[in-house]
């Protein structure tokens, strides 16, 4: 096995390990690995060494970020952000700062599952792709932004594609706009 092969199998397996930053190598026991991802730093947080915040909230919403790499940003001005998602609801928690042109676009690149299943096999929830809308979020807002982690067969994500998760935006009351919603095939 050469050494990205392992490191994939270190962290999958959460063995302990101590990180050299910068070098991008890292100690397990007495084997030094060199990982594959050289951006795993780039990220204020990582599910490696620093889960930070978001792995206190109720789901753990940083593993759906790739390798739970995300930062954070506190909005200085409002912004537009896109999201997929169902024709009775607008909100959701989980954004992109592009538009998506079709629903296996958002099912593949934002990993957005049709159903989801928990491990022990049982359903937890759909996530019905009709509606494209364009939502603007008011300055002063605390938004994660990072890679999008893969949620298994073809719901890909990966460390080019971004997203955004914003914890229950609907709190937010008016300062929310939706200003724009379309069919999304």
């Amino acid at each position: 096995m050469d050494e990205s092969g392992l490191t994939d199998v270190v962290l999958g397996l959460g063995l302990s390990t101590a990180a050299i930053r910068g070098s991008m190598i890292y100690k397990v026991d007495d084997v030094r690995i060199k990982s594959k991802y050289v951006d795993i730093y780039d990220y204020e947080y990582n599910g490696f060494d620093n889960p930070g915040p978001l792995s206190q909230f109720k789901g753990q919403p940083n593993k759906n970020f790739y390798g739970g790499r995300y930062s954070i940003e506190v909005l200085e001005k409002p912004k537009i952000y896109y999201r997929g998602g169902d024709s009775s609801n607008p909100l959701g928690q989980w954004f992109t700062e592009y538009a998506p042109q079709s629903v296996a676009e958002v099912r593949i690149n934002s990993a957005v599952k049709a159903q989801w299943i928990d491990e022990n096999g049982f359903f937890t929830g759909a996530s019905t792709i009709n509606t494209l809308y364009k939502i603007e979020m008011p300055a002063g807002i605390k938004v994660y932004k990072g890679a999008v982690g893969n949620q298994g067969e073809i719901y890909q994500g990966g460390l080019s594609k971004e997203q955004v998760y914003i914890p229950e935006p609907w709190k937010l009351g008016d300062s929310v706009k939706v200003i724009e919603s379309s069919s999304l095939k």
